[in-house]
C-alpha cells in the first residue's frame, strides 16, 4: 500500500541519515577508537545522495590508529564508494585488525572490502555468510581462531559443502546453525587434521551480565542440537563451552547430552517455547 511504502521510505531515509552522520564523525581523527560496529540499510530513493556525501569521505580517510575491530552488517547492497571507504579503513589497519565481520545482503561478498584475507596477519575473529566458505582457497588462514557463519536462505544446504582437511586448522570457536557443525567436524577426519574446536555457539545464543541474544527465526530441535554436539567427538580438543537454543526441553534430553559434557566449563541454554518444567530444574540442581 502507499502508506506502507511511505513508512519504508521514511525508515530508509532515517537509516541513511545515520550513515551520513557516521561518515561526518569519521572525517576527524579518532586516535583512541578501537571498534566500529555499523548496520546499514540504504533506501533506493536516496542512494545518489548517500554516494555524493560519501565521495568526500572517500577522499579523506579517517585516521584510526587504534582500530582493531570492524563489523559491517548491510541489509541492502552497498554502493561502490561505501565499499571503497570500508576497504580503505581495513587496509590502513591491516596489521592490527583482529576482528572483521562483514555480512551483506544479496550477492556481495567479503572480497568487495578485503580482496585477500591473507593481508590481515593479526586477524583471529571472522564473521561471514555461509556462501563465503565455498570460495576457492578460502579458509587457509592459520591464525583464525573464531569463525561465525551467518546462514543464507538462498544458499543450498550445508551438506553440499566439503572443506579440505587443511582448512581452518587452528579454529577453536564455531558460531553457526547446528546443521553447519558437520562441515567442520567430520567423521572421516584423520586425527592429525582435526580442528581444535572447544567452543560451540549454536544459533548465535549469547549471555552477558546485563543482556543476551536469542535470534528470532528457526529454533533448533533438541535432536538437532544433540547431533551437532556429538560431532565434537571429532575435534582435536574437548568441548568446554556450549551455547544452544532448543524448545520443549525435558530432563531426558539433558541426560542424553551429559555424556558429551565431561569437560564443560560454560553452558548457556535458551528454551524459547515454554517455561522450564520443575522436574528439569530439579535434575539440574541434582
Amino acid at each position: 500500500s502507499k502508506k506502507c511504502a511511505r513508512k519504508r521510505c521514511r525508515k530508509g531515509r532515517k537509516q541513511s541519515r545515520s550513515l551520513l552522520a557516521f561518515a561526518a564523525l569519521l572525517l576527524r581523527p579518532h586516535p583512541r577508537l578501537k571498534s566500529i560496529d555499523i548496520t546499514i540499510w540504504i533506501h533506493d530513493g536516496i542512494l545518489n545522495e548517500v554516494e555524493q556525501k560519501c565521495a568526500v569521505w572517500e577522499k579523506k580517510l579517517p585516521a584510526l590508529p587504534s582500530l582493531t575491530d570492524l563489523s559491517v552488517y548491510a541489509l541492502s547492497p552497498l554502493p561502490p564508494r561505501i565499499l571503497a571507504v570500508m576497504g580503505g579503513i581495513l587496509a590502513a589497519q591491516s596489521h592490527a585488525v583482529t576482528k572483521f565481520y562483514f555480512v551483506c545482503n544479496g550477492r556481495m561478498s567479503i572480497s568487495s572490502v578485503a580482496p585477500s584475507l591473507s593481508t590481515l596477519p593479526a586477524l583471529q575473529h571472522l564473521e561471514v555468510k555461509i556462501d563465503e566458505i565455498r570460495a576457492p582457497g578460502f579458509g587457509h588462514m592459520s591464525h583464525i581462531k573464531s569463525l561465525s557463519i551467518v546462514e543464507n536462505f538462498i544458499t543450498p544446504g550445508p551438506s553440499d559443502i566439503i572443506l579440505s582437511p587443511t582448512q581452518w586448522p587452528m579454529l577453536e570457536k564455531l558460531v553457526c546453525d547446528p546443521s553447519t557443525v558437520s562441515i567442520f567436524l567430520r567423521v572421516s577426519s584423520l586425527s592429525e587434521h582435526r580442528r581444535p574446536i572447544h567452543t560451540l555457539q549454536l544459533n548465535d545464543v549469547t549471555y552477558e551480565h546485563n543482556w543476551g541474544r536469542i535470534p528470532s527465526g528457526h529454533t533448533s530441535s533438541w535432536k538437532e542440537t544433540i547431533v551437532a554436539v556429538a560431532r565434537t567427538n571429532y575435534s582435536a580438543a574437548a568441548l568446554r563451552h556450549l551455547h544452544c537454543e532448543v524448545y520443549d526441553l525435558e530432563p531426558q534430553h539433558l541426560r542424553r547430552l551429559a555424556s558429551l559434557l565431561n569437560h564443560l566449563e560454560t553452558f548457556v541454554i535458551a528454551v524459547t517455547n515454554k517455561a522450564l518444567p520443575v522436574s528439569l530444574l530439579d535434575s539440574v540442581r541434582g
